[in-house]
């Protein structure tokens, strides 16, 4: 399964694009995204990295951790693209 580690700090598209990019990801593959670190992110950083993420249809799709407002964020857009979103770790408080 391959890890993308989420900055404290996700308010771009770019910066979506960027991440999804670098963590070489293969389509059909187990992805999941570590947001522990993560304080602030916006609607838009989400539903891009949620789209990404759709294009390669992944087996798995799981988050770990993050603010209440990630976890909304990341879940419409999650269902908007048709991807079945897992959580795992606790949601640390916005």
């Amino acid at each position: 399964m391959t890890t993308i580690q989420l900055p404290r700090v996700a308010g771009s598209r770019d910066l979506a694009e960027n991440l999804v990019k670098e963590a070489d990801l293969t389509p059909n593959g187990d992805v999941s995204v570590d947001a522990r670190a993560m304080v602030v992110n916006t609607e838009s950083f989400a539903f891009r990295f949620a789209e990404l993420i759709a294009d390669l249809k992944p087996a798995h799709f799981v988050l770990i951790g993050g603010s209440p407002t990630w976890h909304k964020d990341l879940a419409a857009a999650a269902e908007k693209f048709h991807l079945q979103l897992q959580v795992r770790g606790a949601v640390v408080a916005d």
